[in-house]
């Protein structure tokens, strides 16, 4: 079937593609090439970034669909959303439907039902529409969206299993930020859910992006230059982020390096850094709100016993810029100004992780210990500059 891949009213680009959802790459025929969605601006780019909007196939609920439909599939519950997301303004138009307009489908005007609300019995604020939600929504972890009586958008976050360090992670790295001063960021609280039909503890924050502002990667910026197989990507951002009118972004990620490396956040990848960009102008608005924080603070671990000494920050690996953590941090060239007692606070601490059940109180004694050192650390280098 032959689709218009369109960005707000404006068509974009032409395709042939399958009932399964495989494009026919030679079929693509660009409309208006400034469009683009950035990074997919070859046949293959763009097949590859038709693949990654599509939610991953591991999500719980499509093995829930499965089970409901055995030809159902990540890819094709993405077709039949027409590829709207809430992170920007794409969207794909079959030709047999070549009258359909903007206004008509988008989620920020329309409402739309969380199909993983609905499959997990996870109580928000309840939508009928006929559109869903995470059709399009990166990343492993169970997530969906909602809008609140004032038609705000929110963002709502489980965790990998029953224990729920992710979410508190989340609302712990927000008090953090507040106290550092460290602007933009996404601030987190916590709400209830659903887990394996238990009731748990997840986390939501406000969307960012709307129909006036959407957002892409520094991954997807990186690719569009072919540079995300360059040694050098740290300085190669940079470059590439004032070429696009973006201010101070050496500033905005010596800070995102700084709370990460506090918190040991090793999933900084450059999917989870993002810009924004006016949807109808196309200009650079700056860097997004720093987001996503859950998977720090040696949240895989359960035993104290078990947790890193401080010997061994020194061979921890991450997903960012360069592999090995402490090698990251000095990257930050810029003496900061933290007031390092504020984000000491052992009582605001616990009043984050004494809410957690599933992990015992000589768990948290201990990761403090490894937070404070980590700090320290910080101080140490921040002193050395």
């Amino acid at each position: 079937m032959i689709y218009t891949l369109m960005h707000l009213d404006n068509p974009v680009l032409s395709f042939d593609m399958s009932a399964a959802g495989h494009i026919d790459t030679k079929s693509i025929v660009p409309i208006n090439e400034e469009l683009i969605p950035i990074g997919a601006e070859t046949g293959i780019k763009f097949s590859e970034w038709w693949e990654d909007r599509a939610i991953p196939e591991t999500r719980q609920f499509i093995e829930e669909l499965k089970k409901q439909d055995t030809e159902a599939s990540n890819i094709k519950l993405n077709i039949q959303n027409y590829a709207l997301a809430l992170k920007d303004v794409y969207w794909i138009k079959p030709l047999s439907q070549n009258t359909l307009k903007w206004t008509d489908i988008n989620l920020f005007d329309n409402d739309f039902i969380d199909i993983y609300n609905l499959i997990s019995e996870i109580k928000t604020v309840p939508k009928d529409g006929k559109f869903l939600s995470p059709a399009s929504s990166p990343g492993e972890l169970e997530k969906y969206w909602y809008k609140d009586a004032g038609n705000s958008v929110y963002l709502v976050k489980g965790n990998y299993s029953v224990k729920i360090q992710q979410s508190l992670n989340e609302v712990f790295a927000t008090r953090l930020l507040e106290r550092l001063n460290f602007n933009p960021f996404v601030s987190y609280d916590l709400v209830d859910v659903r887990c394996d039909a238990e009731k748990s503890v997840g986390c939501r924050c406000k969307s960012y992006t709307s129909k006036n502002i959407e957002s892409f990667s520094l991954w997807m910026l990186l690719k569009k230059y072919n540079k995300t197989k360059s040694e050098n990507k740290y300085f190669e951002s940079i470059k590439l982020l004032e070429k696009i009118g973006v201010k101070n972004p050496r500033e905005y990620f010596e800070k995102q390096i700084v709370i990460d490396y506090i918190l040991t956040n090793l999933d900084r990848h450059l999917n989870n850094i993002e810009i924004l960009r006016d949807t109808k102008s196309l200009e650079c608005l700056g860097m997004s709100p720093m987001f996503d924080f859950g998977n720090s603070m040696f949240f895989r671990y359960n035993d104290a016993n078990n947790l890193p000494n401080e010997r061994e920050f020194e061979r921890l690996e991450t997903t960012s810029f360069v592999r090995r953590e402490s090698k990251l941090l000095h990257h930050v060239k810029t003496k900061i100004d933290i007031d390092y007692d504020a984000i000491l606070d052992k009582k605001m601490f616990d009043e984050v992780y004494g809410k957690d059940t599933t992990k015992d109180t000589e768990f948290y004694q201990a990761l403090y210990v490894l937070f404070e050192k980590k700090v320290k650390k910080v101080k140490n280098y921040m002193e050395s500059l």
